[in-house]
């Protein structure tokens, strides 16, 4: 089925390193196997948690939520240090891999003009980005948080268009980076 479809599989979560002897056991037997393999994590985790499944992994989708430290902290409730010392060590490891960095926009707190031009400068020094995701906000998680009868954050906050990205998109692309809207 993967070979006709040129299709594979895509470990995600929650985070998915924080289960690294599974997602190396999985990551290895799909590979064995040759089926494409990509992972989707936030890069908050022990180098050592990344590190193990990083030969097995075809694709690596990696979340970028605000490039200043005090801001992630005060969105995420964690700073951003290990997340991108994570993707620098990624980026050279000695494993092929192809690096996807995703940002999650979200309108008043991560999509100005100042953090979305830190988001190139830092993705410049990437020798295995093949693309920059420019991801509209979208309100899908409230029901679930509603389901689960917690408080959802972003209840008021608006979903994003598009068409709304095209300037984050053409600043990154004046800067010489692959980047597009949406995951497709």
């Amino acid at each position: 089925f993967y070979y006709h479809s040129g299709g594979g599989v895509t470990v995600s979560g929650g985070e998915p390193f924080l289960q690294k002897e599974f997602v190396r056991e999985l990551l290895e037997s799909c590979l064995l196997q040759g089926i494409n393999t990509a992972v989707e994590t936030c890069g908050h985790v022990p180098w050592e948690s990344m590190e193990i499944g990083l030969p097995f992994i075809d694709t690596l989708f990696y979340d970028l939520k605000h490039m200043d430290n005090v801001v992630h902290k005060r969105l995420t409730g964690v700073g951003n240090r290990l997340i991108r010392d994570n993707l620098i060590k990624a980026d050279a490891a000695d494993h092929a891999l192809d690096i996807i960095v995703r940002m999650p926009v979200v309108p008043g707190l991560n999509d100005d003009p100042v953090n979305i031009w830190a988001l190139g400068e830092f993705c410049r020094s990437l020798t295995r980005l093949k693309a920059i995701q420019l991801l509209p906000y979208h309100r899908l998680g409230i029901e679930t948080y509603r389901i689960l009868d917690r408080p959802y954050a972003l209840e008021q906050t608006s979903t994003v268009e598009d068409n709304a990205l095209k300037p984050h998109m053409d600043l990154l692309q004046a800067m010489d980076l692959p980047v597009r809207i949406g995951s497709l």
